[in-house]
């Protein structure tokens, strides 16, 4: 069980969620939940969602507001993946980046073999998570502005 609002939910989902054509996604199924209490968040996006029983992104935050600000810097087998360290202040910084994550990968699924729109360096048939981190990261710094939250 989350203890996001709805609202909450779908404010932030508002925000993240990439330009889809929905034709490989007809619509958008969403779960969230909360996480472990030493994980900042986790996040799923299933190629198939909302077709077999799954959803098409799970994304789970830290809840705890005594566990923020945190800094997560990934082990060094992620870094190698592509993923990025960073700091999130709060419990909706989390969703916001976990959620940007995992839709990103919907974006990338959809946009696969076209270059426009990735970051530098990813190839045109990958699926990247130094993109998603990217775009996780650039969301992230667009929710602190809108939200008067300091950049960290």
């Amino acid at each position: 069980m989350s203890k996001y609002s709805d609202d909450e939910v779908w404010q932030a989902v508002r925000h993240v969620v990439p330009p889809l054509k929905f034709k490989r996604h007809p619509y958008i199924e969403l779960t969230v939940t909360g996480c472990t209490p030493t994980w900042h968040h986790h996040g799923t996006y299933y190629e198939e969602g909302a077709t077999r029983d799954a959803p098409l992104v799970v994304a789970g935050a830290n809840t705890n507001d005594n566990f923020y600000p945190h800094r997560h810097v990934p082990p060094e087998n992620w870094a190698k993946q592509g993923y990025q360290p960073r700091l999130l202040l709060d419990r909706m910084e989390s969703l916001v980046d976990v959620m940007a994550h995992e839709f990103r990968h919907a974006w990338q699924y959809e946009n696969r073999g076209k270059r426009r729109g990735k970051l530098w360096g990813v190839r045109r048939n990958s699926i990247s998570e130094r993109d998603a981190d990217g775009y996780a990261i650039r969301k992230l710094r667009e929710w602190r502005r809108l939200y008067n939250h300091k950049e960290a």
